[in-house]
This record gives structure tokens, sequence and C-alpha cells, in this order.
């Protein structure tokens, strides 16, 4: 009797977890002290259904633009590398943020052309 309850409530919390959504937005780092400005990716814990953000030719299992769950969450900023997107680690950034953490992807930066004299 004690297994079926524990199986019961294990599968109770297994599909509960599996309603949420990541939140997915972008944001602007405003350029500071001789560095550029650039775009990040950002995936967050979320308590709205799951959603589709299309982005070119990938859809993201992600809610755009939602409120993020939770206070003080620990912050994961994931770098792609020279060359690579903040799609590349799409699945691992939605994953941990349906675990409670806040993901940042930053897109490539760009250096901006120099002031014509």
């Amino acid at each position: 009797m004690h297994l079926l309850r524990f199986t019961l409530a294990s599968a109770f919390c297994l599909m509960t977890t599996f309603a949420q959504a990541a939140g997915f937005r972008f944001i602007t780092v405003p350029a500071g002290a001789g560095l550029p400005a650039f775009q990040a990716a950002v995936w967050s814990p979320c308590q709205e259904q799951a959603g589709e953000v299309k982005l070119r030719a990938i859809t993201l299992l992600a809610t755009r633009d939602c409120a993020v769950s939770g206070d003080k969450l620990p912050l994961i900023v994931i770098s792609h590398g020279y060359g690579g997107s903040f799609i590349g680690h799409h699945d691992t950034a939605e994953v941990l943020a349906d675990a409670g953490f806040v993901v940042v992807a930053p897109s490539t930066i760009r250096s901006t052309p120099a002031a014509a004299t």
C-alpha cells in the first residue's frame, strides 16, 4: 500500500514538473567604457504552460517573456565559444531553467566600426 502511494505521488510530481516551461527573452547589455553593446538570450523558471518560441530555423520549448518564478535564483552563464550561438546550448538552458536556474547566453559580440575622423 505504501509503495502504491509513493508511486502515485512520484508520478504526480513528475507530471507537474513537465507542465511548466522555461521563460525565454532577449536582453541588450548596453555599451560601456570602450566595450560594444551586445544581446543575450535569457532562460528562467516560469509557471506558465510550455509554449513554442520560433527563431529562424529552430523552435524552442519555452514561453516568451514569461515572468520569472522565484527569488534569489542561481545564475549560470553559458559561453558558446568563438563562432557559435546561444542556440547551440538551448536544450541545456531549458532544462536548467526548469530546475530553477536563470541561464544567460550572450550572442557573438561584434565590434562596431570606429568613428570616422
